[in-house]
């Protein structure tokens, strides 16, 4: 009797199994020779959901028959609550799922998972439909100054990454082109820097044509969310935006935040300065979406023209400079930071011999946990 009933549950989860998968499979096309006894990969959101919708209601009717899964119901003493409670639930599914299917006018209401649109035509090449960029990209760069990128609202679709990366460059590669040619630059450049500054929640974008040469504020981003105070990150559970001089080192498009580039904290004076008795932390990003955990987020759309930058760039080639605001003096004077005042005065050497020489420097540390700098590359 128990053997019986396993059967019967094993079963009843193949079906709901297997309607899984056929809803997976539609929401998510794979090539055609991957799917092709469903056919359904060139078909409209809403036929995509009808043939998955009839497979799942025949699947429910080979299980309503006299020796199927559902004959629990009629059969009480056949099996255990927990399986007549599932086959229950199997059949309030088949008449409500399956009589709407039926009706000739049914409101069409595309599943949540279904927001991009992939299309595969047996080719390794994929044609991609995108959210609209914003309004705000009109050719106007060459007349600002210094280009403020504020964040926006726009929202970035779902992708693979590897097609959220391709279609960011789609997006944004003409943009960003433009905004290093309207400084004199062509892009990628030879070198380029990352400068935020946490208390005006602002992040510069610098370049060189050169190594070692000049470098030119391209444009000032301004960053949706960051979480934590004036200071330093010290260990794990602080949320606090780390400081001091840093690289991205790669980039990550399988985000819950659209895009992100891992920052590469904790650096040799971070472990240096930091607790002995707990962990320091990690995992700190720039990226979309407007949330952090000491993280940059910077908002979906303005997270994709930084990544088009930092892929252009490679891996550990750009700078990351983080100071905790541009006024370093007021903040030097300021008895109420105190506590951070000799850290802080390490960083300003950094960032006087910057503001100086207009040269990405060169930063080094040492084993006491001091930055040490020379003018160029």
């Amino acid at each position: 009797m128990k053997t019986h009933n396993l059967s019967k549950a094993h079963g009843a989860y193949r079906v709901l199994a297997s309607t899984k998968s056929a809803l997976f499979l539609n929401a998510h096309p794979r090539p055609a020779r991957a799917v092709s006894s469903m056919r359904t990969q060139r078909l409209s959101s809403s036929k995509r959901i009808d043939a998955a919708m009839r497979l799942f209601c025949a699947r429910i009717g080979r299980a309503a028959r006299p020796n199927g899964v559902l004959a629990s119901l009629r059969a009480p003493w056949a099996g255990p609550s927990w399986i007549r409670v599932l086959a229950l639930g199997l059949a309030l599914v088949a008449l409500s799922g399956c009589a709407a299917q039926s009706e000739s006018t049914r409101v069409e209401t595309p599943l949540l998972w279904m927001k991009p649109v992939v299309s595969f035509e047996n080719s390794p090449r994929v044609a991609l439909t995108l959210n609209p960029v914003s309004t705000d990209m009109a050719p106007t760069l060459a007349k600002r100054e210094d280009p403020i990128r504020a964040w926006t609202e726009w929202e970035g679709e779902w992708l693979p990454g590897v097609f959220r990366s391709r279609a960011a460059h789609e997006r944004r590669l003409p943009i960003v082109t433009q905004l290093f040619a309207a400084k004199g630059l062509t892009f990628p450049p030879a070198e380029m820097a990352f400068v935020a500054f946490k208390d005006e929640k602002e992040l510069e974008v610098w370049g060189a044509a050169e190594k070692g040469g000049e470098a030119v504020k391209v444009a000032t981003y301004t960053m949706c969310a960051a979480s934590g105070i004036l200071g330093p990150k010290r260990y794990e559970g602080d949320h606090q935006v780390p400081e001091g001089f840093y690289v991205i080192q790669y980039g990550w498009a399988e985000s819950n935040y659209h895009l992100e580039m891992k920052v590469s904290y904790p650096n040799l004076v971070d472990k240096v300065l930091g607790p002995k008795n707990r962990p320091l932390g990690g995992e700190i990003m720039i990226h979309g979406k407007c949330a952090s955990i000491g993280c940059m987020s910077m908002g979906d759309e303005r997270a994709e023209e930084l990544w088009v930058m930092m892929k252009a760039m490679g891996d550990a080639q750009v700078k990351v400079h983080i100071y905790p605001a541009r006024d370093m003096d007021a903040l030097l004077k300021n008895p109420e930071w105190s506590h951070h005042h000799g850290f802080w005065s390490n960083l300003k050497e950094g960032y006087d011999l910057f503001k100086s020489t207009h040269q990405i420097p060169k930063v080094r540390s040492d084993w006491h946990g001091v930055y040490m700098f020379n003018e160029t590359q």
